[in-house]
């Protein structure tokens, strides 16, 4: 005994200018009429002629400097992390890629905030000894970004 399965038709109503609608099939008429819908079709010219023109040179001064009125945010005394609250503000009011950039990434992130991505918080985690600089956590990772022995220390576990 065989089974025979029919594959569900789509049905797409188009309605031009008072013409009768049309289901998207192949035959010559809904080529046409397709021809006319935006959304049926790809552009001819594409947004970007070539990926370079998408490439933006992002100033790291520039993507963390303070907005009008929250200047205090970006000083902090004895700041143990690499970023005071005004850095991390950038990355969320409004949101902003080239602060993300700038801070050095999910890695640069990790190292300035003096924790690991992957063990996370912990709740042995009772006290951090010294303190890590905005510049040192940049040239860190301009030399190695791969190269864990660079890294500014990580929270101690007493």
């Amino acid at each position: 005994m065989a089974i025979t399965l029919q594959l569900p038709q789509l049905q797409v109503e188009e309605s031009l200018h008072g013409q009768q609608a049309d289901a998207i099939t192949l035959s010559p008429r809904s080529r046409n009429s397709s021809a006319n819908n935006p959304f049926l079709n790809i552009p001819s010219t594409p947004a970007l002629s070539s990926s370079a023109s998408s490439v933006v040179e992002i100033d790291p001064a520039e993507a963390l400097r303070p907005d009008p009125g929250t200047e205090a945010g970006f000083h902090v005394e004895n700041n143990p992390f690499a970023f005071t609250p005004g850095h991390l503000n950038k990355l969320l009011n409004p949101k902003s890629l080239q602060a993300f950039v700038a801070l050095g990434g999910l890695r640069g992130i990790e190292r300035g905030l003096r924790t690991d991505i992957e063990a996370g918080l912990s709740i042995e985690e009772t006290s951090l000894p010294g303190q890590v600089k905005f510049d040192d956590v940049a040239l860190c990772l301009e030399k190695a970004p791969d190269n864990d022995s660079s890294a500014p220390p990580k929270p101690n576990h007493n």
